[in-house]
């Protein structure tokens, strides 16, 4: 099934889900969503002095939004079309982010930025339609496990699990699979240089940093970039 909206959610701040956002936004050709109250991606891409369509141009009226208009206008990250802003209020009505999220679906792929709080049935303006799928990134952590367990809970479409591999990790691989009762598609390799890029504003790292020390599974961890591939791959768009 092609899905034309995919969100990408963190079981728990620090696992890089917006970097793997960005990748797979990359991967699909899709654009990329902060639908975060704070906003941030397009500080993590490094982009946010340039010039484009950012939330707060989009307005609340009744005009129906045009979504290829606003893609040809946002900002780029390595091409990739991203709609954020660093000052995106927590009031925004989810009805005003559902519109253009629509609008933009209706122009092409979308790929969000998500958090618990914006899928499901609680008000978020993200619902499991059958044209959408979830992406969950978990950590090797109790925490991550229960939060994930939270997302599969609100999410009745297609959706896979992510984890970030960490050489310190507190709960196994098959733990946290069996925690959260699905298989792991994949795992997001530890990537110190990806901290290092985004503090220096050149945005997340698309090299394969050095891996000393991989968790002991039959799935090979990969960088962000590579995992993005794999993904959109599963999800009918590569």
């Amino acid at each position: 099934m092609t899905h034309s909206l995919t969100a990408v959610v963190g079981a728990r701040g620090g696992l890089g889900a917006s970097t793997l956002a960005l990748h797979l936004a990359g991967a699909l050709g899709a654009v990329a969503v902060d639908v975060h109250p704070g906003g941030g991606l397009e500080i993590l891409a490094g982009i946010e002095s340039e010039a484009g369509v950012r939330w707060q141009d989009l307005g609340g009226g009744d005009e129906a939004l045009d979504g290829e208009r606003i893609r040809a206008n946002l900002p780029r990250w390595r091409g990739v079309p991203v709609l954020s802003t660093a000052h995106l209020t927590p009031g925004r009505d989810p009805g005003e982010v559902r519109c253009a999220i629509d609008a933009l679906v209706a122009a092409g792929p979308v790929v969000l930025d998500a958090s618990l709080a914006d899928i499901g049935g609680r008000g978020g303006p993200i619902r499991p339609e059958s044209n959408a799928a979830l992406v969950i990134l978990s950590g090797h952590d109790v925490q991550s496990v229960a939060r994930g367990r939270q997302l599969i809970a609100a999410w009745s479409a297609t959706r896979h699990v992510v984890l970030r591999a960490h050489p310190r990790m507190s709960v196994s691989p098959s733990q946290v699979a069996t925690g959260l009762g699905t298989s792991i598609r994949a795992f997001v390799r530890h990537c110190p240089a990806l901290v290092a890029a985004a503090e220096a504003g050149v945005g997340p790292a698309t090299s394969k940093p050095r891996w000393k020390s991989p968790p002991k599974t039959s799935l090979r961890a990969a960088a962000p970039d590579r995992v993005a591939a794999l993904l959109a791959t599963a999800l009918g768009q590569w």
